[in-house]
């Protein structure tokens, strides 16, 4: 799944500073990059954080990937998508969702931003369980 994710900073071009990484993360979640279980957390996590970190660009991303259509739900092979131009990989993915409701949007942006939090929150959940345990 690596060379999909590189491949899909390039279709959205972002770079890989953290901005761009929250940015693609929303956008792969948005997309029905969540089926790619145990991948996902590495996504919700840096979700999680953009929440905090860059609210702005991750709601971007996610209202983009709602209506693309994600490389990793297109079935190629990674030969054939590495042989793809930009032009063509952009044919196949941006805007090809049919349109759906706002309301579907805001909630799934809301289940997803605190599955996100989630995810990012964990370690801290874990390890206040853990020092109240210890220390009670």
């Amino acid at each position: 799944m690596l060379y999909i994710h590189d491949l899909e900073h390039v279709l959205n071009r972002q770079d890989t500073t953290w901005k761009g990484e929250m940015f693609i993360a929303s956008w792969e979640i948005a997309t029905g990059f969540y089926q790619n279980f145990p991948i996902i957390v590495f996504p919700l996590w840096t979700m999680g954080w953009g929440v905090w970190r860059n609210p702005k660009t991750v709601f971007a991303a996610f209202r983009k990937g709602f209506s693309d259509k994600g490389i990793a739900r297109l079935g190629f092979r990674q030969e054939e998508l590495l042989e793809m131009d930009l032009a063509q990989l952009e044919l196949l993915t941006l805007n090809k969702r049919p349109q759906r409701s706002r309301l579907s949007f805001w909630s799934r942006l809301f289940s997803w931003g605190l599955i996100s939090q989630f995810v990012f929150l964990l370690p801290l959940i874990v390890l206040a369980i853990f020092l109240s345990m210890l220390f009670y």
